[in-house]
């Protein structure tokens, strides 16, 4: 509910904008419908930011859970026990809602990658991705910076998401080190001190599509930093890093450097 209400309020926002924006061309300039504009840009980021964060604290909870079971994350439904003919029938109620899987993969690095400003990270992704991006949201193909952390784009009306986190993608290094095969891996998770990842947002119409974008954009992110791993959350698999990834990643198979 509260994910439909903080789109509504983005709807609403935009359409104000809009609205200001047209004015301004038909009736002229004024300081009071260039800062209505503003307020609604405002308006519309905190609500994006606020979409983000509650979206990747729930996944990245399975993300971990599966990382700890070393398979691919799953939310198990409790059994409703038989209700007894001779007493009175309840309605069961309805199972929890399953939410869908992350579609995203996370680069562990062994060093936090440099703040990077929206304009050049708009020119690498779009020599990775062969296209253009703005950094105006009102053109289709759009990159823009949420906050120190989290930049958003948009390719082919596919919303993504990108992070840059100067700390550990676990809390417990060690216990997950221990959990998985694999020298080069334990010390991977052990050691890393900073991660990046890319994130499909919201509906994912073409699941393999957006899977190829992420791969060449998390390659263009790893160009010049120092990945030690890949996760992938909605498989729960985990693979070190080599030189022969960034081909892989860039395929049309790119989840297949997990093994596939």
């Amino acid at each position: 509910m509260k994910r439909i209400l903080n789109f509504v309020v983005m709807a609403v926002m935009a359409q104000f904008m809009l609205l200001h924006l047209a004015a301004i061309l038909s009736q002229g300039f004024t300081w009071t419908r260039v800062i209505w504009i503003h307020v609604y840009l405002i308006g519309i980021t905190i609500a994006i930011i606020w979409e983000r964060q509650g979206r990747r604290a729930g996944l990245e909870r399975e993300a971990a859970e599966a990382m700890e079971m070393g398979g691919a994350a799953t939310m198990s439904v409790p059994n409703v026990p038989s209700v007894p003919v001779s007493e009175p029938k309840i309605a069961t109620p309805p199972a929890p809602a399953v939410p869908a899987p992350l579609v995203s993969m996370v680069l562990l690095l062994e060093k936090p990658i440099t703040e990077m400003n929206e304009s050049d990270l708009a020119s690498r992704l779009s020599l990775a991705l062969g296209t253009t991006f703005s950094t105006q949201t009102v053109d289709r193909d759009h990159l823009v910076k949420i906050d120190r952390e989290n930049f958003d784009f948009t390719l082919d009306g596919q919303r993504y998401g990108l992070t840059f986190a100067a700390k550990p993608y676990v809390k417990d290094r060690e216990t997950e080190a221990k959990a998985v095969r694999g020298p080069n891996l334990a010390r991977a998770i052990r050691t890393h001190e900073a991660w990046c990842a890319v994130d499909a947002i919201g509906t994912v119409t073409d699941k393999d599509a957006a899977y190829r974008v992420i791969g060449k954009a998390i390659t263009e992110l790893a160009n010049g930093a120092t990945p030690m791993a890949m996760f992938c959350p909605e498989d729960g698999r985990m693979t070190t890093w080599d030189a022969a990834m960034p081909q892989s990643l860039r395929s049309e198979h790119p989840r297949a450097v997990f093994g596939e």
